[in-house]
Formats: C-alpha cells, structure tokens, sequence
C-alpha cells in the first residue's frame, strides 16, 4: 500500500507556494511507540506514525494536513482515501529518523458523520 502526505513545506519561515508531496512509510503501532518513546506518548487506536527518512516529513504550518492511502480495486484507478492528518513531528523537521504523528481518522470518522450533516 502507498502513502503520501501533502505538505506545504517551510523554508526559512516562508511557506512553499506549490502544494508539496511525499511518499512515506506508516510504522507500525508497536514500532511508532518505541521510537517516539523518549520524546512523546503516542496512543496507537487514536495516532498514527509515518514517515521517519531524512528529508521526507512534515513540517511546521502543515497540521491538519492529509495522510493518504492510494488503493486500487481491481482494473480501476487507486482512490484516495484519507487515513491521517498531520499533527505534530519533532522540531528540526526533515532532518530526524523520527516520524511524524498523524491523528488516525477512523477513530474519529463517526464524530465526523454526525458533524457533516448538519
């Protein structure tokens, strides 16, 4: 499975014009907890880690940003779907082995339902 996050990237304080994209790995949850162990308390059922290469995170000004997960259905296109929005990563992003956390959106997808429909 494929996962990309759009970011807007910072540099130097000044947000990227262009809507930004990268591919990212999504730890898994046993994984996401031990490597953010020291620096956060990350809470699998609501949180989602990803990312974790130098050069490929999110940054400062993306939060509520989109993980997405492309997924093909037999001959047809992948779809995408929206598994995550960017919440928060260490402070010199890109440039860490750490992840980024995500808050996980099937756990809030019926907060979301009711909420829509009004």
């Amino acid at each position: 499975m494929t996962y990309h996050s759009f970011y807007c990237f910072l540099v130097k304080e000044v947000t990227h014009p262009v809507l930004q994209t990268v591919t990212v790995p999504v730890l898994d949850s046993e994984v996401c907890v031990r490597k953010m162990r020291k620096a956060t308390t990350v809470n699998p059922s609501k949180q989602i880690c990803a990312g974790g290469e130098i050069g490929k995170d999110s940054c400062g000004g993306d939060s509520g940003g989109p993980l997405m997960s492309a997924q093909a259905i037999d001959d047809m296109p992948p779809r995408y779907f929206i598994i995550g929005l960017v919440s928060f990563g260490v402070k010199m992003c890109g440039m860490s082995t750490m992840p980024a956390v995500y808050t996980r959106v099937s756990s809030y997808l019926q907060w979301i339902l009711d909420n829509i429909r009004r």
